[in-house]
């Protein structure tokens, strides 16, 4: 088990059901807007879904769609099942990213999604692949979005993490990507972007379509 992997699986139970759920919401509101908007009823695909906290944006349209959330973290996973157990439109898996052991069939969504998941990921090529596999449409919100000239790799410890109370070290990946390697991950996986939407230089949204899809 790698450093990320330890990270995510130390939140506790309570920590992990409230996880991010009072974060911004304006770029994943403007995703949900697109996904309704592009489908009449979309399959969506959460990649690095944490607790599905962008299931319950979905939800809030009062529209039909249908969810699928992958998630590595345990702890995570279960928050999100937790969260949402009876709802018929959603499931959430719990995977392993580092060996692509998804089992996602070609095409098979509307729209991938990716929500600040590349920062703290040790393989973004994977999770690109993933998603190009996965569906046409890809959109990616980035919290540290690249603009910087070279890519430099941080190990960061959560500050506000409740078991730091109980001397629980939990550090984690954080990467900040340079303007380079992005182009190179849009080259590799042959994709254009359809539209750009950001609040600051580093909340930036990107939506993306295969290069040779009409």
């Amino acid at each position: 088990m790698n450093i990320n992997d330890r990270s995510w699986d130390a939140f506790t139970e309570e920590y992990a059901l409230t996880y991010l759920h009072d974060a911004d919401r304006c770029l994943p509101h403007k995703l949900a807007d697109f996904a309704f908007s592009s489908f009449e009823n979309p399959r969506v695909l959460d990649i690095g879904c944490g607790n599905a906290r962008f299931y319950d944006i979905l939800k809030e349209s009062g529209k039909n769609f249908t969810y699928c959330g992958l998630e590595a973290s345990t702890s995570l996973f279960e928050a999100a099942n937790k969260i949402h157990s009876g709802s018929s439109n959603f499931e959430v898996r719990n995977v392993d990213f580092a060996y692509d052991g998804c089992d996602i069939l070609d095409d098979s969504f509307d729209i991938a999604v990716m929500m600040h998941v590349f920062e703290i990921s040790s393989s973004p090529e994977r999770l690109f692949s993933i998603a190009q596999r996965a569906s046409k449409i890809i959109a990616v919100i980035w919290y540290e979005y690249p603009r910087f000239d070279f890519t430099e790799i941080e190990i960061k410890e959560f500050v506000n993490h409740e078991n730091a109370s109980n001397g629980l070290v939990t550090p984690y990946l954080r990467v900040k990507y340079s303007r380079s390697y992005l182009e190179f991950l849009e080259c590799k996986h042959s994709l254009k972007t359809l539209g750009t939407c950001s609040i600051s230089e580093k909340d930036v949204l990107k939506i993306y379509q295969r290069k040779h899809e009409k």
